[in-house]
């Protein structure tokens, strides 16, 4: 079976003199030419949370991601009132931003093949949602009931030769008949 490029160059990394930290091991992926589109991926996705510190407090907390599915900007967020916010009186900041700082998002543009912010401003669209799994009521789960008829009916042999004992058996026997609600016959 043949390695992919990423398990290679792990390997290496890995299995070279000593074992590397996780931060060695990102930041030789980083550097690595092989592996540009994960860098470019990574650094868009860095320049686009610098998007975040432009939304209040509040928003920021409910802000699960931010991502771009050509032509939109999306910002997913965990309650249905963010979003709401968001849509109506955000997306003017959103826009600004982008505007006044380009030079922040290039490495974002470059990730996507815009050819320029203007460009790329006058193509986007910017959206807020929450997921439909948030969205969507929780399901009750019908309660469980338990339900235990008595195998027993009652008809045993009570061969107890202390009084206490066969009088605790006779109370055993009555509370089973009257729990199964059939008379039986008094066996002794």
């Amino acid at each position: 079976m043949e390695s992919t490029p990423l398990q290679k160059h792990c390997k290496q990394i890995c299995y070279n003199q000593h074992m590397k930290t996780i931060h060695q091991v990102f930041t030789s992926l980083l550097i690595n030419s092989e592996f540009s589109t994960l860098t470019s991926r990574l650094r868009s996705r860095q320049n686009l949370e610098t998007l975040k510190y432009i939304l209040p407090a509040d928003m920021q907390n409910g802000l699960l991601s931010i991502s771009y599915r050509a032509p939109t900007l999306l910002f997913c967020f965990n309650h249905p009132s963010h979003a709401y916010n968001f849509n109506h009186y955000k997306k003017k900041d959103i826009m600004y931003c982008l505007k006044t700082y380009p030079k922040k998002f290039d490495a974002f543009l470059a990730s996507i093949g815009a050819q320029s912010m203007q460009a790329f401003i006058q193509s986007v669209q910017i959206s807020g949602y929450v997921p439909k799994h948030i969205l969507q009521p929780p399901t009750l789960k019908k309660p469980i009931t338990i339900h235990f008829d008595e195998p027993a009916s009652g008809t045993f042999i009570n061969h107890a030769t202390d009084p206490y004992l066969h009088e605790r058996f006779e109370a055993i026997r009555t509370l089973i008949q009257k729990r199964n609600k059939k008379p039986t016959n008094n066996c002794q």
